[in-house]
């Protein structure tokens, strides 16, 4: 496997040191293939546990399906929960937004190689993704990212909140992560 890699700058954003402002981050398009609705309905599971569980939305779908996912949000009456950021102005607010992040839940349907992935494992943020597609090959489960099987909430939800609470277990898939990251994301070992 050849991924795209990671530019320099996502390599040096790992050891900045940021606080933890969130604990679940989703960076995509708003769109149903990616998941967006399977996340919000982990978090509503979550909220009955862990009241107090903060996460970001960044990425814009615009249309009548952005405003269902708005719509959904309040339904839940998640809106003290979930921080909808839309665009960010640069690439690197992007980053430093996952960064702050404890964990980075992709539940896509349908994936190559999601760079959102890599990047993540790049900033040493464990991912959380379905089992699907290209992303065995990014993550090998339970070592460098969990994967969860494909439209299993119940699974993601207990995913995520084994993750939460078990901070050695982040600790240990972040570090297989950027190690993964640093033989398969960095250019000069790609060009290699």
């Amino acid at each position: 496997h050849l991924f795209h890699p990671n530019s320099e700058d996502t390599f040096k954003l790992k050891d900045v040191e940021v606080e933890k402002d969130s604990d679940l981050v989703y960076v995509g398009q708003i769109v149903k293939r990616k998941g967006i609705e399977d996340f919000i309905e982990a978090i509503n599971k979550i909220k009955n546990v862990m009241p107090g569980i903060k996460a970001k939305i960044i990425g814009y779908g615009g249309g009548n399906y952005q405003t269902y996912i708005e719509q959904k949000i309040t339904e839940y009456k998640l809106g003290d929960n979930i921080k909808m950021f839309g665009f960010l102005p640069s690439y690197e607010d992007v980053l430093l937004e996952v960064k702050k992040s404890k964990i980075f839940v992709l539940p896509t349907y349908v994936d190559s190689g999601p760079r959102s992935v890599a990047e993540s494992m790049t900033l040493g943020v464990p991912v959380i993704s379905y089992n699907i597609d290209g992303l065995p090959a990014m993550i090998e489960n339970r070592v460098s990212g969990i994967l969860v099987e494909r439209g299993n909430i119940d699974e993601l939800g207990k995913a995520i909140l084994e993750l939460l609470n078990n901070e050695q277990m982040r600790k240990n898939i972040s570090e297989n992560a950027y190690k993964f990251a640093q033989e398969n994301f960095y250019a000069p070992t790609v060009i290699d």
